[in-house]
Formats: structure tokens, sequence, C-alpha cells
């Protein structure tokens, strides 16, 4: 797993500067408070 340090990502940035096999997760405690950007492999 890698920790990218960006706020934002278009939609555009994310179709061509993801590899294949990998997903961005974006998540947000029940406070609201976001986390970092996660980048994950599915690949197992």
């Amino acid at each position: 797993m890698r920790q990218v340090e960006r706020e934002r990502w278009s939609a555009s940035e994310l179709a061509h500067g993801v590899p294949a096999g990998h997903a961005v997760l974006s998540l947000t405690d029940v406070k609201g408070e976001h986390a970092p950007p996660l980048l994950v492999d599915l690949r197992g």
C-alpha cells in the first residue's frame, strides 16, 4: 500500500495514473474527517 499526498484527483488523472489492478480509496470517518487517499493493489 502506498499513501499519496494529494487532496483532489480528477477523473482523468485517476484513469491514466492508477496502475492496472489497483484502486484508489478515499475514506471518511463517522465524524466526517477525511483520511489521505490510499492506492490499493487488488491483485492479491
